[in-house]
């Protein structure tokens, strides 16, 4: 146990460390979406971005909106982290310390301001270093306007606050597919050498970690970022880039596709297109919101200005990209959350995670396919190997056994995606297939399980034990797949772990949505899974 938690806690750090150091460069604050927290508000806000770069202890502002009557004002700012207030200071625009000219007083009318202002040292240093440096910090910057006279709140908005470093990037996925291949090289490997031995290795298990447990740790990494709980936006993040690992692979070809097979099979396009994610805020459970990841604004791209350098207008029109694109903003947490952060709408997850199982079973027919045909043109023109004879005599084997571990890789996300095709509705043929497969999945599992149980107990009454499993070649050929893994007097582990994966995929697709029940039954099935694997006598066929 000790080993496995070592490679896994290795395997983390490796993946972490393939983190850009220029991520961690810049000391920069910048808000990103923005939302109003004032019902009835004399002041509306169309456009609202403020950067501050701490290294020039200078804020730089764009601000647009309209105003139904001049009046000067007190601006309060402020900023949360992590839930916990971090900062707070209220300002008179007017104030010779703190003057901003475009509210000084507030105009009449519609308004935009934009420009650089210098901090003075005793604000600058009041904001924590960590909030530079710490990725996907969950801060939030509150701006509220009062009424310099009679001290009525008259606007107020909200920003996420972020200082554009993120532990979702590219190169995790890129070393961890890497990873996962490499894996699964070894694991083939130790396999095909196995089986050129007559038999495994004994029942000392398969060479570890297996190409099954690293999948199985990436995929349970999604899967925890698919919870209801409300989670850390750094590890919300983080486990977004192990997408590929549940067949979640965002493709806006794909994705439009998936649209139009939905609209003509009563999807409902309307309500759940990728047309309509590309416009929407996803906003979490902690009030963040996913606009930083979605939306490049310009000032983000921009050199800065001259210092203290300012532009002002009144009662100009504001034309500015954001307010001519119609937006809407939708609430989201569970496994929604986690797709639609990759830009594939809910309606279109189970079809997303079915075609790419289609292409790789194809991939796998069509490769085999391919060395078979290649093993004949070299037997009628060359010096064919021995070693070769097996796989050329028995491909479809290798095939069928090839798509087995396929389906054993995927049972667990299968069962999780298909519940929620189900409890999502939509289009009739999304769920139609989603049951047929769900189905024929369960059906070949239960296939092998019953026919290693039967053959068990054949070798239990005819050998006196079960070694043959390991030992027999034509047996360990048809069914290593599921207890190779494990040793001789612990094959039948494989049923607990199958058993594991449907309850954790009924629960978390069942109860998504529902993050205090999700997570009890979350860990009452952790519990039993240990007591099961720990506690349970050894299967005895008596």
């Amino acid at each position: 146990m000790f080993s496995s938690l070592s490679r896994f806690a290795t395997l983390s750090l490796l993946l972490l460390g393939t983190l850009p150091d220029r991520a961690f460069a810049e000391q920069v604050l910048k808000t990103s979406g923005f939302s109003s927290c004032l019902s009835n508000a004399t002041i509306s806000v169309q456009r609202s971005a403020v950067e501050y770069n701490n290294d020039l202890k200078q804020v730089t502002f764009d601000l647009a909106g309209t105003s139904t009557k001049s009046t000067k004002v007190i601006a309060d700012l402020v900023v949360k982290a992590y839930g916990n207030e971090v900062y707070r200071n209220s300002f008179n625009p007017c104030a010779d310390s703190t003057f901003v000219q475009q509210l000084c007083p507030l105009p009449e009318g519609t308004f935009s301001a934009k420009g650089v202002q210098t901090i003075p040292a005793q604000y600058a240093s009041m904001i924590p270093s960590i909030a530079f440096t710490v990725p996907d910090i969950a801060a939030e910057a509150k701006i509220q306007l009062r009424s310099l006279d009679s001290g009525e709140d008259i606007a107020c908005i909200t920003s996420n606050v972020s200082n554009g470093k993120t532990v979702n990037v590219p190169a995790v996925s890129y070393v961890a597919v890497g990873i996962a291949g490499a894996a699964l090289v070894l694991t083939g490997a130790s396999a095909l050498g196995a089986a050129a031995a007559g038999g495994s290795v004994g029942g000392a298990g398969a060479v570890s970690p297996s190409f099954l447990e690293v999948i199985g740790w990436f995929q349970g990494m999604a899967i925890n970022g698919m919870m209801s709980a409300n989670l850390p936006p750094v590890y919300r993040s983080f486990t977004k880039n192990f997408a590929f690992s549940t067949g979640l692979v965002p493709i806006a070809s794909v994705q439009e596709g998936i649209d139009r097979f939905r609209g003509v099979t009563g999807g409902n396009l309307t309500a759940n297109s990728v047309a309509v994610l590309r416009n929407t805020t996803l906003i979490f459970q902690d009030g963040s919101n996913n606009t930083a990841s979605k939306v490049k604004r310009a000032f983000m791209d921009a050199v800065l200005w001259t210092r203290d350098e300012l532009a002002t207008g009144v009662n100009e029109t504001v034309t500015t990209q954001a307010a001519k694109e119609e937006t809407m903003q939708k609430t989201v947490n569970g496994i929604t959350a986690y797709a639609e952060q990759l830009m594939v709408p809910n309606s279109n997850i189970f079809m997303t995670v079915l075609l790419v199982a289609a292409i790789v079973i194809v991939a796998i027919v069509v490769g085999i396919l391919l060395v078979k045909a290649i093993l004949e043109g070299w037997a009628l023109f060359g010096n064919f190997p021995k070693s070769m004879m097996g796989f050329r005599k028995h491909y479809w084997m290798t095939m069928a056994r090839t798509i087995v571990n396929l389906v054993l890789v995927l049972y667990g996300v299968w069962v999780l995606y298909c519940i929620f095709q189900f409890t999502n509705g939509d289009s009739w043929a999304a769920q139609a297939l989603a049951g047929v497969t769900l189905a024929l999945f369960t059906g070949v599992l239960a296939y092998f399980m019953l026919m290693i149980f039967k053959t068990a107990r054949e070798l239990k009454k005819t050998d006196g034990d079960t070694s043959g499993l390991y030992d027999d070649k034509a047996t360990w050929l048809k069914f290593s797949i599921f207890y190779d893994s494990y040793k001789k007097d612990t094959w039948w582990l494989f049923v607990p772990v199958i058993l594991y994966m449907l309850a954790k995929g009924i629960i978390l697709a069942g109860l998504n949505g529902k993050g205090m029940p999700q997570a009890i039954a979350q860990l009452c099935l952790e519990a039993l899974s240990k007591f099961s694997t720990l506690h349970l006598p050894q299967y005895t066929f008596d």
